[in-house]
């Protein structure tokens, strides 16, 4: 829209720990480093999407949803507004919770939920969707993102798609693939 913020997100680290059980599932944990760059301290409604895409511009809703800020649970709304996704109108939801981002100080924000895999038709893969592009409502650039993949079982080009060819992979190392 046509707000702006002075807070910048610092850093964000997500974790998918992939269950061995079929279907395939994760636990997903999403940690992010905020701090207000402005003199006036911000307080507002923080979003997280509730929904992940899953084939065909299906929006496979999150489960056993949960946010703390600065360790303490709080509460969240859920909310539905229309969303593009690749010009594909879908009605996605949200999380919404009240955070005050006071100036010069950082505010840490955990989110942590469970997600079912999406399985390809035409191979053996399986896919865990994460939206990136929802950082980009904050001030300036993301200062850095890790994303990590923890398997139930060693990772490998056999078995992590894309692994060589993607600029943000930053290895694999015993059963964890991440890209930085």
């Amino acid at each position: 829209g046509t707000e702006t913020t002075q807070v910048r997100m610092m850093d964000e680290v997500v974790t998918l720990d992939v269950l061995a059980e079929e279907p395939a599932h994760a636990h997903v944990t999403a940690n992010f480093s905020m701090r207000n760059l402005g003199s006036q301290a911000e307080s507002m409604a923080v979003r997280f999407p509730l929904g992940a895409e899953s084939e065909f511009y299906d929006i496979q809703e999150i489960q056993n949803f949960g946010v703390r800020v600065n360790e303490k649970p709080v509460s969240f709304q859920r909310v539905v507004q229309e969303t593009e996704i690749y010009g594909q109108k879908v009605q996605m939801p949200w999380a919404t919770f009240q955070v005050t981002f006071p100036p010069g100080e950082d505010v840490f924000i955990k989110v942590s939920y469970d997600l079912t895999g999406t399985a390809w038709e035409y191979d053996n893969y399986v896919e865990f969707s994460y939206t990136l592009e929802t950082g980009a409502g904050w001030k300036e650039s993301i200062g850095s993102a890790v994303i990590i993949v923890r398997l139930p079982y060693e990772a490998s080009e056999l078995n992590v798609l894309d692994l060589h060819a993607n600029p943000a992979m930053s290895g694999i190392q015993g059963r964890e693939a991440s890209w930085t």
